[in-house]
């Protein structure tokens, strides 16, 4: 089990760096610029609540101790605090903190989802859980970026295997316990707090007098609620305005373009692929039908169908908000795998399932985690590409202009030295006539309003080479979108 869960940690560990300094995907912004708010003016309160504060706090707190004697750092979180831009976020270092954070959680999942199903099912099929979640599409791709969905999904698994346990002798305490987890779930993304829904199950069937279950289900709905206080304290002090946020959410859910919905997206090996999910059905009737994983896995079918409910009547359906489900999913599967293998090869019953598992686990990997990390692991960001050949190009003396829209973050800029000016599109448009530039870093299209380059420049344009062309995306107009890592931009050297 140990070998499965430094694999998994492995097969993660390439997307730590990814496109760093800049974000790799767009919702990581949505976490560490309320980081950042944070730590700028020393205070609890994100101002921000679509998300809970849990992750926010724990990047915040991690990061609080290096930087509160770093002058240098206390300034470049009050200048990102006050950006209009979302990609800007400095200091860059926030960005590997949560991210050391998500892929904790996510290889923490693949041993309580071992943990899990060694208990509910036999070692076996412990093993094979814990394989699969270590090779789970879905699961890898959101290992390390900074997400709410990720450290969610952990503590929902957490809840299930805590339930699980303390369905075997139900105490108080036991109890507490597994509600603690449903909570922190809640406090890192509200609908995952529906797993107390499968934690009551748990406790409502146990073969315990009623007045234990009453107590145990008490215990574990105060431990919820308590873990959800902590962990998000505006759900108590700013109860109307966290209300109002999330009716925002609601309604930009309903405005958003059309996804795929979320069976599609399931099906398709980028995520899951159609032969784990008909495993993972397949082995919820096998979970069922035995006594000592009935009860959660009764559970865990409630908390999705309560999940999925909530969700689907969305038009918007990022396969990012199922992720609670999935790790106990992988259980099911193995189980499936197991009985499979009891049938075909009822003597070499192991050697079966091991097979089986790495038949299954093949074109996870090959048809979805493989391309992930060929797109994602050690991304480079075109800014980055940029400042490195400038780096190379440039000769000391030797000015740079370049356009703020590109959002290149300010202490990229300073490795470059003196001479390098950030100023806005038009005045970029303008400088092209100047003679005394001796570089121009310029988007290669705009996605909006903005002109093109020969609307801005007109015949100006001629009297500049074009030294370096990177990157395929257009420039968002506006400033509050993610750049991407792919940008255009272009380079021009001077007449």
């Amino acid at each position: 089990m140990a070998a499965l869960v430094v694999g998994a940690a492995a097969l993660r560990a390439p997307l730590l760096d990814a496109a760093f300094p800049y974000y790799a995907y767009v919702d990581e912004g949505h976490v560490l610029r309320r980081v950042v708010h944070m730590l700028a003016d020393g205070t609890w309160d994100p101002a921000w609540y679509r998300y809970p504060s849990l992750l926010m706090t724990l990047i915040a707190a991690i990061a609080w101790i290096p930087l509160r004697r770093a002058p240098a750092a206390r300034e470049a979180l009050a200048a990102t605090d006050v950006s209009r831009f979302y990609d800007v976020l400095e200091p860059a270092g926030l960005l590997l903190v949560g991210r050391g954070l998500v892929f904790a959680s996510a290889v923490g999942t693949v041993a309580v989802v071992g943990w899990l199903g060694a208990r509910l099912a036999g070692r076996r099929v412990g093993a094979a859980a814990a394989l699969l979640a270590a090779v789970l599409p879905a699961l890898v791709a959101r290992s390390a970026v900074v997400v709410v969905d990720t450290p969610s999904a952990f503590f929902a698994v957490a809840a299930l295997a805590v339930a699980a346990h303390a369905g075997a002798a139900l105490t108080p305490h036991r109890g507490a316990l597994a509600g603690l987890a449903a909570g922190l779930a809640a406090a890192t993304k509200y609908p995952a707090g529906v797993v107390l829904v499968a934690v009551l199950t748990v406790i409502a069937g146990a073969r315990a007098p009623l007045g234990a279950r009453l107590a145990a289900a008490g215990a574990a709905v105060a431990a919820c609620l308590g873990a959800l206080a902590v962990g998000s304290p505006a759900l108590v002090l700013r109860t109307a305005r966290v209300l109002a946020e999330l009716r925002v959410q609601s309604e930009a859910y309903a405005t958003y373009a059309p996804t795929p919905d979320y069976l599609a997206q399931a099906r398709t090996w980028i995520e899951a692929g159609p032969v784990f999910l008909a495993l993972a059905a397949l082995g919820a009737l096998v979970l069922v039908r035995l006594p000592r994983a009935r009860r959660v896995t009764l559970g865990w079918l409630l908390f999705g169908a309560l999940l999925v409910g909530t969700l689907v009547r969305y038009p918007f359906q990022p396969f990012r908000n199922l992720l609670p489900l999935l790790p106990f999913a992988c259980v099911a599967a193995a189980a499936a795998l197991d009985r499979l293998a009891r049938v075909a090869a009822p003597r070499r019953t192991g050697a079966a399932t091991a097979l089986l598992t790495v038949a299954v686990a093949t074109p996870m990997v090959a048809w979805g985690v493989v391309p992930h990390l060929a797109r994602h692991a050690r991304m480079v960001d075109t800014r980055v590409v940029v400042r490195e050949w400038l780096a190379e190009h440039r000769r000391a003396g030797e000015s740079v202009l370049v356009a703020e829209e590109l959002t290149f973050l300010p202490g990229e800029l300073g490795r470059l030295g003196e001479d390098v000016v950030v100023r806005p599109w038009g005045a970029v448009a303008h400088g092209a006539q100047d003679a005394g530039w001796t570089w121009l870093v310029v988007p290669g299209r705009f996605d909006g309003e903005p002109p093109t380059l020969r609307d801005a420049w007109g015949d100006a344009l001629g009297r500049w080479r074009l030294a370096l062309d990177v990157g395929s995306t257009a420039t968002p107009g506006r400033a509050g979108i993610w750049r991407g890592n792919a940008q255009r931009i272009l380079v021009y050297r001077g007449p």
